[in-house]
């Protein structure tokens, strides 16, 4: 069965707002499983969201976790997602990372508590 790509995107989406995430988080987390999955990394993508979905449901995903900075260092940071979605920490972590290396030629992010 085929479907459509913006359709399988608003579907997860709406998934993941009734797993309480704000619907800018949950845009965003949908459009990076699904792209994952359309460039063949399908262990990342489409196919995490029922897992995604029982850990809510069991409470292992914080949908509203904070992403604070542990340690921090001009050229390294330690981040604890508090148990948001992996792809958000990740996201936030990638932006953070660049930033440093912006600032001085490298940058390196390490997460924890993170689905």
């Amino acid at each position: 069965m085929k479907i459509e790509t913006l359709k399988l995107k608003k579907i997860i989406s709406e998934i993941f707002l009734k797993c309480d995430l704000p619907k800018e988080d949950s845009t965003t987390l949908s459009n990076i499983l699904v792209e994952n999955t359309i460039a063949g990394y399908d262990s990342h993508g489409v196919y995490r969201v029922p897992m995604y979905y029982q850990d809510y449901k069991n409470g292992n995903i914080n949908p509203n976790g904070s992403f604070d900075v542990i340690k921090d260092s001009p050229a390294c940071s330690r981040v604890n997602g508090n148990w948001n979605f992996g792809p958000l920490t990740t996201l936030k972590a990638i932006d953070l990372a660049c930033e440093k290396a912006d600032s001085i030629g490298i940058g390196t992010v390490a997460t924890f508590n993170t689905n």
